[in-house]
């Protein structure tokens, strides 16, 4: 943790799992409870605390460094078949959750709050009808510079959104460059004003180990998401991950070029980033 713009920041460091570039995307809903199958409470006992995790793994682009499997934003009758799919698994839950309690719920896997936001909004309500949630449940949804519209955040508002998930990756214009961002660092100041008006609070993804990134370049980035007001930063090691077009395709150009900008970091460089 260290100090920013509003008080103490979390920080977490995640690795990576590297998921076969080709598995079929099929729609995810995982339930975490610490009571055991078919087992019940008194009624008298506080009601077990149940965490959901959706997955909408849409994307306005391909990605050209993230293994997972994504779908494309360019089919409306597929996100709404994905919806439905993701709806109804969520009705046809075998588990009594009668006796439970959501404490938190996230939705990622992809851009998940740029898809569509009337069905992101009809989730949402089908989610509250079908689940109990906790007065103060942190609801996480997944969100990208620049694509953070007004409307988006009063579907927020609207379905107990309590924090916004941000696919920073860098502020470092060049870096962004480097690994095929489609939209630069700077959209982030028209989201902030977007954003401010709305009681949310805000997690940056950013990532350590990119092209012609340095400790002071690593630096600047935190700091650019604190002056944001993030109230938490997690950090993602970069790898280059065999059979994706960053691996394949734009790493060996970048490291023929005389740029050590373009340059990814060397075992050593990466340690310092990573003590950073």
């Amino acid at each position: 943790s260290f100090k920013g713009g509003r008080g103490i920041i979390r920080v977490r460091l995640f690795f990576f799992f590297v998921f076969p570039p080709m598995r079929p995307v099929k729609p995810i809903l995982r339930f975490q409870h610490d009571r055991p199958k078919g087992a019940r409470k008194a009624m008298d006992q506080p009601k077990t605390p149940l965490l959901l995790a959706m997955r909408i793994p849409f994307y306005p682009i391909r990605c050209a460094y993230d293994p997972r499997p994504l779908l494309l934003m360019d089919d409306p009758a597929l996100i709404e078949g994905y919806f439905a799919a993701l709806r109804r698994e969520a009705q046809a839950n075998d588990e009594d959750v009668s006796d439970m309690e959501v404490q938190a719920m996230r939705i990622s896997g992809g851009i998940a709050g740029h898809v569509d936001d009337e069905a992101l909004g009809s989730l949402l309500r089908d989610m509250h009808a079908l689940y109990a949630f906790s007065p103060g449940a942190e609801i996480t949804l997944k969100v990208h510079p620049g694509m953070i519209s007004a409307d988006t955040m009063s579907l927020c508002r609207r379905g107990g959104v309590t924090r916004l998930s941000v696919d920073y990756a860098t502020s470092d214009p060049f870096e962004s460059e480097a690994i095929g961002r489609f939209l630069p660092p700077s959209v982030m100041e028209t989201s902030r004003m977007v954003i401010a008006s709305f009681p949310v609070s805000l997690s940056f993804d950013i990532l350590v180990g990119l092209p012609g990134q340095s400790e002071t370049s690593l630096v600047r980035t935190l700091q650019t998401v604190m002056g944001y007001g993030a109230a938490e930063v997690v950090l993602y090691p970069f790898r280059l991950i065999p059979g994706t077009p960053f691996s394949e395709k734009t790493a060996p150009a970048l490291e023929k070029s005389t740029s050590p900008r373009k340059h990814l970091p060397n075992p050593e460089e990466q340690q310092t980033l990573h003590a950073c």
